[in-house]
């Protein structure tokens, strides 16, 4: 009797133990799945770090395009296309031609050299859009956050003052350069400029002709004796906004209304805003006395 009693202890203990080590095991795998998914959730909600009490924003045109917008309205886009080998050979040429007129320092400090001209006419078309992406500027964006002087409730606030500060070293800098030099810089990188919005398909015919135009709709921007006033748009779901400091609207629908362009000239400040009226209306009165360049091609 004693051997049938001891065979059955021990395939009791034998088939508890396998139970223990399968549970275990279950355990450990369940642990992995619940461990993955809640590095994926943090990673995905997780608030930028903030620094002092002002809540800080990017400019509406440092945000990255809206993938839901039509594709017209916010023009071509001049990184996406295939280069031919002249033209690789003229932004080199509009580069070495910019170099000539400023500062290694400032060419460095304020200009994105890679595909120059189709950077710069494909800028110069948007700037009046709703959208203009930061991804084709031909300069780098504004160092900094946008910032805003929060409400109360939290709910909105005004302009800061501090936005003007910012803009202060690239003003500088445009301001720095007379007119007759940037002039000059026109003339002899249109050719490039002209054969890059042809190949860049826009229907306008005549690049010049653009340039006047997106000059004159950025000086109708109005320049604004107080901070404006500016409130969150509401988003609601699940999951929190990852970036709640782009949510600002100007209350303001005028200001809300206004071109990509013209809002930057709003955030710039007044005293800078009205600054660069002045840099764009010499440039403007400049270049309208220009014989009007042929649209010739970029040799």
């Amino acid at each position: 009797m004693k051997k049938p009693v001891l065979r059955i202890l021990l395939l009791i203990l034998v088939v508890a133990l396998v139970l223990v080590l399968a549970r275990w095991w279950y355990t450990q795998q369940e642990a992995k799945k619940v461990a993955a998914v809640q590095t994926s959730q943090t990673a995905a909600v997780a608030p930028p770090a903030t620094t002092g009490s002002v809540t800080s924003a990017l400019p509406v045109t440092t945000l990255p395009p809206d993938p839901t917008a039509p594709s017209a309205s916010a023009g071509p886009d001049p990184l996406a296309l295939e280069v031919p080998q002249e033209a690789l050979e003229a932004d080199d040429l509009f580069v070495r031609t910019l170099s000539d007129l400023i500062t290694r320092k400032s060419l460095k400090e304020f200009f994105q050299t890679d595909a120059m001209a189709r950077r710069v006419v494909a800028t110069t078309d948007c700037l009046p859009r709703d959208h203009c992406s930061w991804t084709i500027w031909p300069v780098h964006r504004t160092p900094g956050r946008f910032s805003v002087v929060p409400n109360a409730d939290g709910l909105g606030g005004t302009l800061s003052s501090g936005n003007s500060a910012r803009y202060s070293p690239f003003l500088q800098f445009v301001e720095s350069v007379d007119t007759p030099k940037w002039i000059t810089l026109y003339r002899q990188v249109y050719p490039l400029l002209q054969q890059a919005y042809v190949d860049l398909g826009y229907p306008n015919p005549s690049f010049h002709d653009r340039l006047l135009q997106v000059i004159d709709h950025l000086l109708t921007a109005p320049v604004q004796a107080r901070a404006p006033d500016l409130h969150l748009v509401e988003v609601r779901g699940p999951v929190a906004s990852l970036q709640p400091w782009v949510r600002y609207e100007y209350t303001d629908a005028a200001l809300e209304s206004l071109s990509a362009g013209q809002k930057i000239l709003v955030r710039m400040g007044a005293a800078h805003h009205q600054r660069m009226r002045i840099k764009l209306t010499s440039l403007r009165a400049a270049l309208t006395v220009l014989p009007k360049p042929s649209p010739v091609k970029a040799p």
